[in-house]
Formats: structure tokens, C-alpha cells, sequence
């Protein structure tokens, strides 16, 4: 009887200090209920007519930190959550978190933002060597996503760089996509936002380089003229954009180079048939 007595001061002692830790913070009503499955149901319902605080309001608050003149603190948890099955019953879903925003499905409100995750990391006046918004350590099942998305008409926005297979370390050009392997696609859209499509070489006052400078040229550099070398592409690689423009730009001239061909052939044919037809 002692010990259960003991045992009952300890628990309200212990309930005590944890509302009393909401006690600073009274912006609304919180609601703390066992649920029927054996959860715990944290409600706010912000005052109508109060203030809003600096901060916002919130349904659960959970403030972690680690203050350590020297040494070293191992981890943090500002909020651990589990979802695990530890039984060998059949679990339809599992989820570590679920958190949505936004109205509720009856609520006709405006919110002028909604977030389901936000995070921030923030160094402070130190420094933070490693910063992840969203760590994602290990995604192990029959079929595998870090992330995924179930809405397919749903748009995703990246205002940095984004690197598959490449930190952005291994990113020196700052690319916006660095992919580090193949990419498959049933349609590539290359905006021509830079370079003149190549249809001028059909202009009449275009200068057509003769086929002895060509030659000459080939010989020499072992390449087409304008078209990068093998070297270059091999250190510098190339534009796609500008690359279908330059290409393009050759089987035009080509096509030219193939019409006058044909012209001369058909003169000299008019030729051999007069020099045969004579008696």
C-alpha cells in the first residue's frame, strides 16, 4: 500500500510539472485525452478575441536543446516518433508521422500558406557542418521511395540545386539538375532560348564555304568547322540546344552542297547528250 501510494503521489507530481510546463505558453485551450486505442489526443483551440503570439499557436510544443559549456553532445531529439510493428500480425499501414494543414473538408476559411512539413536548420552564431531540411536514412521494402508523391498533378519546386547520384560538391558548374548517370525520358523539350534556328543558311544571301575549304579544314582539325572537337567535348562537354542548332546548321549546308552537286551533274549529263546526239 505504501509503495502504491507512493506510486500515485509520483504520477500527479509528474502531471503537475508537465502542465505546468504548458503554463508559460497560454494561448489557447489544450485538450489531453486517451483515446479508445490507447493514444494521447493533443486539441488547441485559439481564443477568438485574443492576440496571436509571436510564435503562433500550437497543438503540441516540443522544445529540445543541449547546453554544454565542453564536451560533446551526441544527438538531439526535438521529437522521436514510432510506428513499428512488433508482432507478427499483418499491418496495413504504418506511419512514423502524419501531418496535414490547410482548412478542414467543412471549412471555408482562407490560409494564405499550408505547409504538411516545414523545417528549418539554423546555425546560430556558430556552425552547422551538415544541414538537412529532410534526412531520409534508410527506406528498406519491396519497392523503395525515399520520397513519393501520390498526386500526379501535383508540382514540386526546388529553389537550389537538385543532385541525383552527386552532392552538390561534385555540382562545380552549379547546375540546377546534376544527375550522375543515365536519364530516361519518352520526350526532352529544349527551350531555344539562346541560340537563332539554323534556317538562315536557305537565305539567298548566305555564303556557302566551298567544298576545297572544307576539305582543307577537315584535314587539318580532324572536325567539322564550328562543331567542338572530340577534345573539347571530353573536357568541356556540350549544349544540347546548341549542339541540334550547329547539326542542324550542317545537314542544311549539306543539303545545299547536294542540290548544286545535282545541278552540275544535270548541266554536264545536257552536255555528254548534245556531244553524243551530234552527226
Amino acid at each position: 500500500m505504501k509503495k502504491l501510494g507512493f506510486l500515485i503521489v509520483l504520477v500527479v507530481v509528474a502531471a503537475s510539472v508537465a502542465r505546468a510546463q504548458w503554463g508559460p505558453y497560454p494561448y489557447g485551450t489544450d485538450y489531453i485525452t486517451n483515446t479508445n486505442t490507447g493514444g494521447v489526443v493533443v486539441k488547441l483551440d485559439a481564443p477568438t478575441t485574443a492576440s496571436i503570439p509571436s510564435w503562433g499557436n500550437w497543438g503540441f510544443f516540443s522544445s529540445a536543446s543541449a547546453s554544454h559549456t565542453s564536451g560533446t553532445a551526441s544527438k538531439v531529439w526535438g521529437a522521436y516518433l514510432l510506428s513499428l510493428n512488433n508482432k507478427s500480425g499483418v499491418l496495413t499501414e504504418s506511419i512514423g508521422a502524419n501531418c496535414t494543414a490547410g482548412n478542414e473538408s467543412s471549412a471555408s476559411g482562407t490560409v494564405t500558406n499550408a505547409y504538411g512539413v516545414w523545417a528549418r536548420v539554423q546555425a546560430g552564431a556558430g556552425t552547422v557542418n551538415n544541414g538537412y531540411g529532410v534526412y531520409i536514412f534508410n527506406t528498406a521494402a519491396t519497392l523503395d521511395y525515399g520520397l513519393y508523391q501520390a498526386g500526379s498533378d501535383d508540382d514540386n519546386y526546388f529553389a537550389g540545386n537538385v543532385g541525383v547520384g552527386a552532392t552538390m560538391v561534385n555540382n562545380p558548374n552549379g547546375y540546377k539538375l546534376a544527375v550522375n548517370g543515365k536519364i530516361g525520358a519518352k520526350e526532352v523539350q529544349v527551350e531555344n532560348t539562346s541560340s537563332t534556328w539554323a534556317d538562315y543558311v536557305f537565305e539567298k544571301n548566305y555564303k556557302l564555304m566551298p567544298l576545297s575549304d572544307v576539305e582543307s579544314f577537315v584535314k587539318s582539325n580532324k572536325h567539322l568547322p564550328e562543331i567542338p572537337s572530340a577534345e573539347e567535348v571530353k573536357v568541356n562537354g556540350h549544349k544540347l540546344g546548341e549542339m541540334d542548332v550547329l547539326l542542324l546548321k550542317k545537314v542544311e549546308e549539306l543539303t545545299l552542297y547536294v542540290i548544286e552537286q545535282e545541278k552540275r551533274i544535270a548541266s554536264m549529263q545536257h552536255e555528254i547528250n548534245t556531244l553524243k546526239n551530234k552527226p
